[in-house]
């Protein structure tokens, strides 16, 4: 997930929609204050910031729900945010993820 108080966006990162690639190429225009969540396995370009609140982590694949707690929490309006996420056609999510499990090495269980 990725919050930008500069730029008043909302980033939800779906599962197995290429939201790594899109959060890595968004931290380039992220300000020190706003809030990128750490992705597994480590992607060079991506930085991990701000998300630990209060002792509580910003979950990566957190729901708008979060987002709009979090930005309530820093004394914003999420009425002022744009909240944008990227889906995929389901067998093609459901290949994917199969290929992640079966063939990555940070993820095979086979």
């Amino acid at each position: 997930m990725i919050i930008s108080f500069d730029h008043k966006f909302v980033f939800i990162k779906t599962l197995k929609t290429a939201g790594t690639s899109v959060e890595e190429s968004l931290n380039r225009f992220l300000g020190p204050d706003d809030i990128a969540t750490p992705v597994f396995p480590d992607v060079e370009g991506h930085q991990p910031r701000n998300y630990m609140i209060d002792g509580t982590r910003v979950r990566n694949h957190g729901s708008a729900k979060e987002a709009r707690e979090v930005i309530r929490a820093r004394g914003f309006d999420p009425k002022d945010f744009h909240f944008w996420s990227i889906e995929r056609e389901p067998l093609d999510k459901c290949l994917s993820h199969y290929s992640m499990l079966r063939f990555s090495p940070d993820h095979a269980k086979f």
